[in-house]
């Protein structure tokens, strides 16, 4: 087998080994969250009984008529976290995550509301 010395890149390569095939049809997908995200739209291998399978998760059951929904859900599986803190480390796959924690921890006693709250 293949010996790695950089952790980053034995991260990187069990990651898209491991986790980036279909557990419907066994194809392994792109990784690219919107390649992923449109072969939960078209697997042929998913049931979709009524317009909530609209979208069907590669890796567990769950299912979803929005695409939004489908993206977040799959951040999860793909260890995406596209939202972080401009104060600190933190990062999310959901921009309400990320308000809530920018709100319990940066926000003293609402001084940022007003600056911030546009802001991821």
């Amino acid at each position: 087998g293949r010996v790695f010395f950089n952790s980053i890149l034995y991260k990187k390569n069990v990651f898209f080994s491991d986790s980036l095939v279909c557990h419907k049809c066994n194809i392994e997908l792109l990784p690219d969250i919107n390649s992923v995200i449109e072969h939960c739209k078209v697997c042929y291998y998913v049931s979709r009984p009524d317009k909530s399978y609209s979208y069907v998760c590669f890796k567990c059951e769950y299912h979803t008529q929005h695409r939004h929904r489908i993206k977040s859900h799959v951040s999860i599986h793909l260890g995406v976290k596209e939202f972080t803190c401009v104060f600190c480390s933190y990062s999310t796959n959901e921009v309400g995550n990320l308000k809530k924690h920018k709100r319990k921890n940066h926000d003293f006693e609402g001084q940022l509301d007003g600056i911030f709250n546009k802001m991821y």
